[in-house]
């Protein structure tokens, strides 16, 4: 840890499996020294919480905790570094030394964390971390009892939901995790008080009720402790350890046509996708331009209300519904009507 190298030859080195951390690299999670042993459980590598790691008294966590988009240390540093290159996406590192800096730790340049940032106190020896704060983007924080203002390195970060260091989030009402910059991390497109608005993953699926419309809160609940937002059905992607998300029964019945398809409201990728059938005139905008909700479309082959279903006007099949049988009901379908515009 030093900073020297060993090398460990197995059941050789004093090193090996003697239950210490001893290197730095890792695999799969695990230090070098510490892996394939077994007369002890292997030890996990660990990290300091940050360069300045004050707040938790010099607090180590495993390696394995890093970018997992749950707040390990008070300042969440564990989630600052988390996008490609390792740049900071999450408050920002600069050149400390003001008096009033509250980061005076083991350097000249420290993490200053989101909710440090356009709090009125300089921590920056420049003063970056005030600078940049947008007067037309404000939120209520606990943590100044008051209105704050709010910059692109202090939104959308990741919340600590940890009681004990709850009044470090950046907002209480959740306006930090809205028109986020970092865009990767903000799949959802809803109205929030009558203006369109992107959503962070973070407040997607915790029941904040962002979204007027609580397009924010459409999520299913699978076996193995998964969740995932009704978007994420049936997206060619598997979110859940089991791929519960993808077998679901609503994916049974999508619509059968390469030209029905639209950008879901909830999309990392803002590809076109198969839309299910249940999503078909339900009164809840699915697609981005509202293609699943257009009257002018879509055609009722049989039922009504919540039972209806609906086959798409264009569609040049027969093979529109996964059956002739209306749901609930006696009645089948004329073929003829079924493929009424077959041609």
């Amino acid at each position: 840890l030093g900073g020297s190298n060993v090398t460990l030859e197995k059941g050789k080195s004093q090193f090996r499996c003697d239950g210490r951390v001893d290197c730095l690299n890792t695999l799969g999670g695990i230090a070098v020294d510490e892996r394939h042993c077994t007369n002890h459980t292997a030890v996990v590598s660990t990290v300091h919480c940050g360069p300045c790691p004050g707040m938790e008294g010099g607090q180590r966590i495993p390696s394995t905790s890093l970018c997992d988009k749950i707040c390990d240390c008070g300042d969440c540093y564990d989630e600052a570094r988390c996008s490609e290159g390792n740049r900071t996406v999450s408050g920002m590192i600069c050149r400390v030394g003001s008096y009033l800096s509250r980061r005076k730790c083991r350097g000249p340049y420290e993490y200053i964390p989101p909710f440090y940032i356009c709090d009125g106190l300089y921590d920056c020896l420049n003063g970056r971390d005030e600078l940049g704060c947008d007067p037309n983007d404000t939120c209520d924080s606990w943590l100044l009892h008051s209105q704050r203002l709010l910059h692109p390195q202090s939104k959308c970060s990741t919340p600590n939901r940890s009681k004990k260091h709850f009044a470090y989030q950046v907002c209480f009402d959740n306006r930090d995790q809205m028109n986020c910059t970092n865009s990767p991390i903000s799949p959802l497109i809803c109205n929030v008080n009558g203006y369109p608005t992107t959503i962070s993953e973070y407040v997607i699926c915790e029941d904040k009720n962002v979204c007027d419309d609580n397009i924010d809160n459409k999520c299913m609940s699978f076996s193995n402790y998964c969740e995932v937002h009704k978007h994420q059905l049936c997206d060619e992607i598997s979110n859940c350890a089991d791929s519960a998300d993808e077998t679901a029964s609503i994916c049974d019945s999508m619509v059968p046509s390469a030209e029905a398809t639209c950008v879901r409201r909830f999309s990392y990728s803002k590809h076109d996708m198969l839309v299910p059938l249940s999503w078909v005139m339900d009164g809840v905008w699915d697609c981005m331009d509202g293609f699943d909700e257009d009257a002018d479309i879509w055609s009722r082959d049989c039922g009504t209300g919540d039972k209806a279903i609906y086959s798409y006007k264009k569609q040049k099949s027969c093979n529109r519904l996964p059956s002739l049988k209306c749901p609930q009901s006696d009645n089948y379908l004329f073929v003829d009507n079924l493929c009424a515009d077959f041609s």
